[in-house]
């Protein structure tokens, strides 16, 4: 349902959905088909940028559609995050522990 929802999005708007919007706009639309909500109006908020998701994007719009979306719309800002080197850290899953992380990464280094 979500990669058929970007897909369709996508011919009948012009507009790309992220996959995590998708899913609230297939959910708004299988509404729009029930007796109780096929009057209202249903109003879905992007959650992210599509092109955090191109993979999904490109497997519901197909490669040639995608990079020409790419070419049109991949925010400057998005590239040069893709440019930096990833970082990670390995956490017990222990509120406590990811506290203590926070804490640690976010006080001033001296």
């Amino acid at each position: 349902d979500i990669l058929d929802t970007i897909g369709e999005v996508s011919k009948s708007d012009g507009y790309v959905l992220d996959p995590h919007t998708a899913i609230g706009v297939c959910a708004g639309l299988k509404l729009k088909k029930t007796e109780e909500y096929k009057n209202s109006e249903i109003v879905c908020v992007a959650t992210a940028h599509w092109c955090k998701f191109s993979d999904a994007v490109e497997s519901a719009v197909g490669k040639t559609k995608k990079d020409e979306i790419v070419k049109k719309e991949f925010p400057k800002e998005l590239q040069i995050l893709y440019s930096l080197p990833s970082k990670k850290e390995i956490l017990e899953a222990k509120a406590e522990e990811v506290q203590k992380f926070i804490a640690s990464t976010l006080a001033p280094k001296s």
